[in-house]
């Protein structure tokens, strides 16, 4: 009778955290908007690149710019800096304003500040899990871990 309350108990245990593994890979921890859904603000559209000088450039947004950017203020995955390595190539709206203009190696860009930011739907990553089985419409859990 015990064995059988043990063998119960650990089957209780396993499917629980199965059940808790499912969600984590589900629920979005930062949700993906769309582009029509962003506001009348003014806001660009980034990548991050790797570069010397630059870490940002623009691809689209409400102004006639494309190129690199600086971006001050609520910085894109800032405060994740060593999190998210697996959706680091994603597209991020950055809404706020241009607060000026620089050279630099004769490239003239823009100094924006962010003053929050979204990940442009569909979220893409480079992970060992299999993108059918993980959802395109934010970034969740096992993002900040990989």
């Amino acid at each position: 009778m015990k064995v059988y309350i043990k063998i119960k108990n650990i089957i209780k245990t396993m499917i629980l955290l199965l059940l808790i593994i499912i969600l984590s890979l589900w629920l979005p921890i930062k949700l993906a908007i769309k582009k029509d859904m962003v506001d009348n603000q003014e806001y660009f559209i980034c990548e991050k690149v790797s570069t010397t000088g630059f870490e940002w450039i623009v691809v689209d947004g409400n102004y006639n710019y494309t190129g690199y950017i600086e971006l001050k203020g609520k910085i894109p995955l800032e405060e994740y800096r060593n999190y998210y390595p697996s959706i680091r190539f994603n597209k991020f709206v950055c809404l706020g304003q241009i607060v000026g203009e620089d050279i630099f190696d004769g490239y003239k860009y823009l100094i924006f500040n962010v003053d929050r930011w979204e990940v442009l739907y569909p979220v893409q990553r480079d992970s060992l899990i299999p993108e059918f089985l993980l959802p395109k419409y934010g970034f969740t859990f096992w993002d900040t871990i990989q």
